[in-house]
Parts: structure tokens; sequence; C-alpha cells
């Protein structure tokens, strides 16, 4: 098809008409008509190839556009599920420091025994200061118990598993006394409020929050913890605070 255009285009105007005119007798010009018909056959062939080819290629380009279109669609949906996945993980990893902190500020529960006392975790939440300040001096009395020191709100926790009820006090401000199932009572004082107010307790649980109520009201926040074995007389706590931490 090159080569025909090619010479059609140099010769200016080249039909069948022209070859076949130009034949030098007549088996010349049969043997031209002959030919003249081949290739009008191979040319008709080649045009309808040509155009079926130029068919097939344009629904190709557009099953290909389309393509491309619904890979643009997937893409974006994909970019916008990766940045809520994004979201989800961030907000997942916040969760899960989050879940770390209140592990390693989470109270050990391990049974000690002291004094004939059983408790088994600490009854505040870290950060927190203590000393042993039993029998101190205070107004009208003498110490019964010992300051636990945290910040306001911070979490106190059933030394051991119980039955919970609430009260308060001028002095002692809102308190929690936790009946252990071993017969020994335990005071929260101070407290700036309560998780819960009644019922049983697992050991390990929040029972309430560190705070300044009753004569406490101003000082440094903290919780008086006094501990009464078989629900008598109180006892020095300090050793048996020391003993769990």
């Amino acid at each position: 098809m090159d080569s025909r255009l090619k010479t059609i285009y140099m010769q200016e105007e080249l039909s069948f008409l022209h070859v076949l005119m130009d034949s030098a007798d007549f088996n010349d010009f049969l043997t031209r008509f002959y030919l003249c018909e081949r290739v009008s056959v191979w040319e008709a062939r080649i045009i309808s190839e040509t155009r079926e080819l130029r068919i097939e290629l344009k629904k190709k380009r557009e099953d290909l556009e389309a393509k491309r279109s619904q890979q643009k669609a997937l893409l974006k949906r994909l970019d916008k599920k990766k940045r809520e996945l994004d979201k989800k993980f961030k907000e997942a990893k916040g969760l899960l420091s989050a879940v770390e902190k209140d592990l390693r500020n989470a109270p050990r529960v391990t049974s000690r025994t002291i004094k004939g006392v059983k408790i088994s975790c600490f009854p505040v939440a870290r950060p927190y200061a203590y000393s042993d300040t039993w029998l101190a001096p205070r107004r009208g009395h003498r110490h019964q118990g010992c300051d636990v020191f945290a910040a306001r709100g911070t979490p106190c926790y059933a030394c051991v598993s119980g039955r919970v009820r609430t009260g308060y006090g001028r002095n002692a401000g809102k308190t929690i006394y936790l009946y252990g199932d071993s017969g020994d009572l335990f005071y929260y004082m101070h407290l700036n409020g309560y998780a819960v107010t009644s019922g049983h307790v697992e050991a390990g649980q929040v029972i309430g929050y560190v705070g300044d109520s009753g004569n406490a009201r101003g000082g440094a926040c903290h919780l008086h913890f006094e501990v009464h074995p078989d629900g008598g007389r109180a006892i020095n706590p300090y050793p048996i605070l020391r003993s769990i931490e």
C-alpha cells in the first residue's frame, strides 16, 4: 500500500485505465487486467483489514481509558482508606500509650501479711510520697494513720477485696470505709471524690481519688490511710505500706 501511494503521488495520476491502455498487445492487456484485478482485491482486503484494525484499536483505546478511570477512582478510594487507617492507627497508638501508662502506674496485686494484716496492693497510684507519721501530734489528738501525698485526682485503689461504704466527717472529709473479706477495716480519708459508693470491690480496683476534703482543705492533697485489724483499734500502717510497695 505504501508503494502504491508513493507511485500515485510521484506520477500525479495513475489509474487502472492508464495501466490497461499502455498495453503493447492483447496478451499484455490480459496480463495487465489480471494483475490489476489481483491488486484491486489485495488492496480491498488491506483496506478492510485496516478499517477493522482501526475499529479494534479504537475499542481497545476506549477500554484502556475506562480502565484508567476505574484505576484513578480506585486509587482515590485507597488513598482515602489509607488516611482513615493512618488516623485509626494514630488513635490506637495513643490508646496503647495510655494503657501502657496505666499499666506502669497500676498497683502490683500481691498479698503481704504484716502485723497480722494482709493487703494486696498499695492504696494510691504513683507518683506519691509518704513517711511514718504514726502518733504524730495533731490538734486535739495523735495521728492514727499514714498520709500518702499525691496530686489531686490521683486514683486510690482497694488494698484488699471487700465491701465499701462512703461517709463524710468535718475532719475526715469524704471517706471510704473498706471492710476487707478477711475482717480487717481500712479508712480512706480526705478524698476528692468516689469511684464507687457501695458494694463489693476487688483488690486493685479504683474506689476513690486523692483530695483535700475535711480539715485538710487548703493544704497539700493526700490520702489519710488507716488500718484497723479485725475492725478494732488502729495500728501503724507505715510498715504495711512499705511491705507492699
